[in-house]
């Protein structure tokens, strides 16, 4: 019996081999999807703030953004990020799950606008600060929600094009990772939220957002 094949037999999680160099969505429980959110929240505080910190600026919730880092990464349980490990000793990370043109385009312009013009793919709080940009800059003109990752989903890993055009609806397999996706974003906000402390700040923050419905936030303020 191929070992792949005994592992899901055992575990319950069966890993496709191919060549497509799309990200793959790896089917797993959701104590695994808990365990690799907390792993993140516990071992990575340096990563949880500058998620925090990109909800802030832009409006893209912590959890979406999490969802998005272990799916271009291709983090697992027990694979999840090791403690304190700087970012510059991972010169093999994935870049941004965006396919590949439209990544140097809208990078390009994330630098310009903001100003961040050492902004680097294997920096955690710039991938994070870019991808808050992102979904800031398309999500008002896609007509796209903070809350929808589907939505998100299609338009971080096919770009605006294939989004506006909506024939990813009936695209089985576009659709169903996007659907698959949705799930897990899911399973990490519930997550984090049980994984966090009573008395987090951002306990406090999340029940402020809950009365007070968040937006994207306006590009032309952030400075």
């Amino acid at each position: 019996m191929k070992l792949h094949i005994l592992l899901a037999l055992l575990t319950g999680v069966l890993i496709v081999p191919g060549a497509n160099s799309e990200p793959k969505m790896v089917t797993v429980t959701q104590a695994d999807q808990d365990t690799i959110a907390c792993e993140i929240y516990r071992e990575r505080p340096d990563w949880y703030r500058a998620a925090e910190q990109t909800e802030a600026r832009w409006g893209l919730p912590v959890a979406h953004q999490l969802a998005f880092l272990t799916t271009d990464w291709k983090l697992q349980e027990n694979q999840g990020p090791t403690k304190w490990r700087p970012d510059w000793t991972r010169p093999d990370r994935p870049l941004p799950g965006i396919i590949p043109g439209f990544l140097d385009a809208t990078w390009n312009q994330y630098e310009a606008e903001t100003g961040n013009l050492s902004a680097s793919y294997n920096s955690t709080p710039d991938v994070l600060d870019f991808m808050g940009w992102y979904f800031a800059t398309l999500g008002p003109i896609e007509n796209i929600s903070p809350y929808d990752p589907v939505a998100q989903y299609v338009l971080w890993r096919h770009g605006p094009d294939v989004y506006r055009a909506g024939a990813w609806r009936q695209n089985l397999w576009i659709n169903g990772q996007a659907q698959q996706f949705g799930s897990q974003t899911r399973l990490f906000m519930t997550d984090l939220e049980d994984c966090q402390r009573p008395q987090d700040s951002s306990m406090t923050s999340r029940a402020f957002r809950a009365l007070n419905p968040m937006n994207w936030r306006d590009r032309s303020g952030w400075r």
